[in-house]
């Protein structure tokens, strides 16, 4: 292809500049659509952690056997992780870290950060070294030794004004005064764990901006307990993830040998995959749908692109018999179609390149704040690469059939045709007509999926959550440890602040838990009846909440049997189940009365007092079992304190935050979650993949009608001589009305049997996404199918009814 036949291919794009305009829009927004989402896919899916070497980065959990139905997989146990380190086998490295909350106080107003606390192997494993001063020393990786803190850049910039002598200056983080030993590189984020279990690993989700050693007392923990760290491992050069599992379940064999009591023997594996994976987690097949979804729509202009140049090819085809006839080959005539549609191919790609770099921005604003690496998403060179292969296959896919088309026609039969009135060989009828079965078949895959999701969208808000979000409003606190380290002063900080808070103008009551709804699973203990002889692991794991009494009644949790914590209560040791722990821990009895123990704790029996509702860890999996501390016993340094009110909770937030600070100036007060939101944040994944593919399907149904009104509109204007001889020769505008009807319905019948069978073949891979819906729902299909039938008949209607009004005489004379 020269320079003469895209010179030659513009010139005659230029003479129809109504279709050049509509084809490059249309070739420009699919191109757009594709590249801003594969943009998406690139910086969460394909793209390299930003770690050296990440390949060999791998994240350790443990399968406990006897846990696998409930939690397939838990975090590690800190004294598995040091015996692990001793034997490091197969691993260059192995870390642990945990997401945490810390109170920032003097250089200003108090503020509570996000943090995190890790084992002083952390960086070095990651390759990371910090731009100021060092990392944390093995010795400071002990308990009492561990007052030493890492900045973030953005809080090294932010508070201290990016002040270069910042290292060894005192600073007090939870009421202690910690030393700064660094501040770490600009851009540094530590791996984001979103996939997997739903047992939460950390608190928080927010980039930590303080960095403290890990030091925990593993004499505090016991060998056959407390799951409680995320665990990253560098595999050496050349190890395998299967060897590295072999040897530490062959140590994990040793502890439980050598440690668990009689009776208590269980089987515990390592379970250790790629870091990537567990980053990305259940993220990655949602984009590949939708990435997927925007692929087809592309097909679908280009089938459209396709289907008008056929058009054009079959009104040329005159001028390219005459051609042949002076001499041109068949190779110079593909040429010249083939570089018309590089031409429209180039310029939508131009076009569309720059909305993408315009739209990407709107589109990372819609993605849901819990979509990992967001961060990482940009048009980079692999994006626009990406971007160009996209053209240049468009130009393909929209030239090839027409190019070959007109390139095998008889150049006799055209120069014996007259003009406009020749009708269009068969060949060129099945061939578009296939090409509208083809853009129906896709569009009809498209909308049963966007069916699906939206149809598991709507079960997913209609689940009973187990409490009441409205106008419910959570307010994360952080009590400084060194003033708080006492149980006793906890409870009495909440006994204060919560009658202040309940008395604020506009808010009805207040309670205070440590941790909320549907923000995952955490504090999973092993709970007891009283009297149970079985082994430690056949026992129920229950998730432990520390509530202070009225936090049922302000969280609108139900109450089922029995009654709440009372005043009376103190003193004694009490709790409160969820009905599903009923049920398991009791089931067919009344447990209001009966004693549990907890792991650890043989001896420390516990009256259940009262029954409530279940209320759910994440919106699309069972409500976990729970029980419910009170505050007394054991309330937290890191809480919520919940509030109604009578308003939108939003309006609260400045009163709240000065009673709190009025009865400590020393709690900061990081945000205030209106528990709608958290509703909503619980779905936004889902949310955000339902909206992109029911965009793509609502376009490609609007593209797959305007291919079928071309296609049929052109068909009408070609046969109108035949039409009105049918006419002539005593047909009825009806049953030329019918013809072009079941003419143009063919094509749509196959195409949408076509789409439901690929939908079908795609459930498997549908499933994992839906919520309490059949991957072949058949009402979703039929709904499907309905509509794009109802769309394809319009599309015929108009004309099939201009066919139908043709006069006969007219027909005749048409030229």
């Amino acid at each position: 292809m020269g320079s003469h036949d895209l010179r030659f291919a513009v010139r005659n794009l230029l003479r129809t500049p109504g279709f050049t305009i509509v084809a490059v829009l249309t070739l420009a927004l699919g191109i757009a659509a594709n590249t801003a989402i594969f943009s998406v896919v690139n910086g969460v899916i394909l793209k390299p952690l930003a770690y050296r070497d990440s390949g060999r980065l791998v994240f350790i959990q443990e399968s406990v056997e006897r846990f696998k139905d409930t939690y397939p997989t838990v975090p590690v146990n800190v004294h598995h992780y040091e015996e692990w380190r001793k034997q490091k086998g197969s691993f260059e490295e192995l870390a642990l870290l945990q997401r945490s909350e810390m109170n920032l106080l003097g250089r200003g107003y108090p503020e509570r950060l996000p943090a995190a606390r890790v084992s002083a192997t952390f960086l070095p494993l990651l390759g990371v070294q910090p731009a100021l001063g060092r990392n944390f020393l093995p010795e400071e990786d002990q308990p009492g030794r561990e007052n030493v803190v890492l900045l973030s850049d953005g809080l090294w910039r932010r508070r201290f004004a990016a002040d270069a002598g910042i290292v060894g200056r005192t600073l007090t983080v939870d009421g202690a005064a910690h030393t700064i030993a660094g501040v770490l590189p600009r851009g540094f984020r530590i791996p984001e764990l979103t996939g997997g279990s739903s047992i939460q690993t950390g608190s928080g989700s927010r980039e930590p901006q303080l960095f403290k050693p890990l030091a925990e007392d593993v004499r505090r923990v016991g060998w056959m307990g407390e799951f409680n760290y995320p665990c990253l491992g560098r595999l050496k050069p050349g190890a395998t993830p299967e060897r590295a599992a072999a040897e530490l379940d062959g140590v994990l064999a040793n502890i439980v040998n050598t440690y668990a009591e009689p009776g208590d023997k269980y089987a515990t594996k390592s379970v250790i995959v790629p870091l990537q994976e567990k980053v990305v987690g259940k993220a990655r097949k949602g984009l590949v749908v939708v990435l997927l979804s925007v692929g087809a729509v592309l097909l679908i202009v280009c089938v459209n692109l396709a289907n008008l140049m056929l058009a054009r090819t079959a009104a040329r085809s005159r001028e390219a018999a005459i051609r042949t006839a002076l001499g041109a080959g068949r190779l110079q005539l593909m040429r010249h179609m083939m570089a018309e549609s590089a031409v429209l191919a180039a310029a939508g790609g131009v076009l569309g390149i720059a909305l993408a770099w315009g739209g990407l921005g709107a589109l990372l604003r819609l993605a849901p704040a819990n979509l990992p690496r967001l961060s990482g998403v940009t048009l980079d060179l692999r994006v626009l690469l990406f971007a160009i292969a996209l053209a240049i296959l468009s130009a393909v896919l929209a030239g090839a059939a027409p190019s070959w088309r007109l390139a095998k026609a008889d150049p006799q039969d055209a120069l014996r045709a007259s003009g406009r009135s020749m009708t269009e060989g068969g060949r060129g009828v099945r061939l578009r007509t296939l090409l509208v079965a083809l853009e129906v078949g896709l569009s009809t895959v498209l909308l049963i999926v966007a069916g699906l999701l939206m149809s598991s969208f709507a079960k997913l808000m209609q689940v009973d959550k187990g409490f009441n979000a409205e106008r419910l409003m959570a307010v994360q606190i952080g009590l400084p440890g060194e003033r708080y380290k006492q149980q006793e002063a906890r409870a009495a900080f909440l006994d204060r602040v919560l009658p202040r808070i309940s008395a604020l103008p506009g808010v009805s009551t207040a309670a205070a838990t440590s941790a909320l709804p549907l923000r995952g699973e955490t504090w999973v203990n092993v709970y007891t009846r009283a009297g149970d002889t079985n082994g430690m692991f056949e026992r129920p794991s229950v998730n432990v909440r520390f509530v202070t009494p009225a936090y049922f009644s302000v969280a609108g949790v139900p109450l089922v049997r029995g009654r709440a914590f009372e005043d009376r209560d103190r003193g004694r040791r009490v709790l409160m189940i969820s009905a599903r722990s009923a049920e398991v821990l009791w089931p067919g009895e009344d447990p209001v009365g009966k004693r549990v123990t907890v792991f650890g704790e043989p001896k420390k029996l516990s009256e259940v007092v009262g029954v409530v509702a279940d209320v759910r860890a994440t919106l699309d999996e069972k409500a976990p079992l729970t029980a419910y501390v009170p505050h007394w016993e054991q309330a937290r340094t890191t809480l919520f304190l919940m509030v109604r009110t009578g308003m939108d909770p939003r309006y609260a937030a400045q009163a709240l935050r000065q009673a709190i600070s009025q009865e400590d100036p020393e709690i900061a007060v990081p945000e205030m979650i209106p528990m709608e939101e958290v509703v909503s944040e619980a779905s936004a994944q889902r949310r955000f993949q339902m909206w992109l593919i029911g965009i793509f399907a609502f376009a490609a149904t609007a593209l797959a009608s305007l291919g079928i009104y071309g296609v049929i509109s052109n068909t009408v204007a070609r046969r109108t001589n035949e039409l009105g001889i049918r006419m002539a020769l005593g047909a009825r505008a009806a049953d030329v009305l019918g013809l072009v009807l079941r003419q143009g319905m063919a094509p749509v019948l196959a195409g949408l049997a076509g789409g439901i069978a690929a939908a079908i073949a795609l459930a498997r891979v549908l499933r994992s996404l839906l919520f309490e819906v059949s991957a072949t729902d058949p009402r979703v299909m039929a709904a499907a199918v309905l509509v794009l039938a109802a769309v394809a008949a319009a599309a015929c209607l108009m004309p099939a009814r201009r066919a139908a009004s043709i006069s006969p005489l007219e027909a005749l004379r048409y030229e």
